[in-house]
């Protein structure tokens, strides 16, 4: 039963245990048993840590605890926000694949292809 507030979840079970604030749960089970505030869980199991994990309030997004990306206000000028950005993230696709140039080449990985980001946000160069 989620007690928090102001949080988002897509999915079966989704956040369900959650008592945080401020989350956003995306996909089966995302984030079920997580508690924490300002957080992003992006799932299709209840593993923890999820492939892709943020905190809203760091500005910092985490993918498969190998990929850190932060962004901070402090480090950027002429900021503009992107119009109707939220739906077109809905417009992408999360793939399960093996990486060609992986050593262990049974090694199951999950992410965005690239190629379907510039088509969802063509005028990001």
């Amino acid at each position: 039963m989620r007690t928090g507030n102001k949080n988002i979840a897509l999915g079966h079970e989704a956040g369900k245990m959650n008592s945080g604030s401020g989350d956003v749960f995306l996909g089966y089970e995302a984030g079920r048993s997580e508690n924490g505030d300002n957080n992003l869980y992006s799932d299709n199991s209840n593993i923890s840590p999820p492939p892709i994990y943020g905190e809203f309030d760091n500005d910092k997004i985490i993918i498969n605890e190998t990929c850190e990306v932060m962004s901070d206000r402090r480090l950027k000028t002429d900021i503009t926000r992107l119009p109707g950005s939220l739906s077109r993230l809905f417009d992408l696709n999360g793939y399960r694949y093996k990486r060609k140039s992986a050593t262990d080449k049974s090694k199951n990985e999950i992410g965005i292809l690239a190629r379907e980001v510039r088509s969802a946000f063509p005028d990001i160069g």
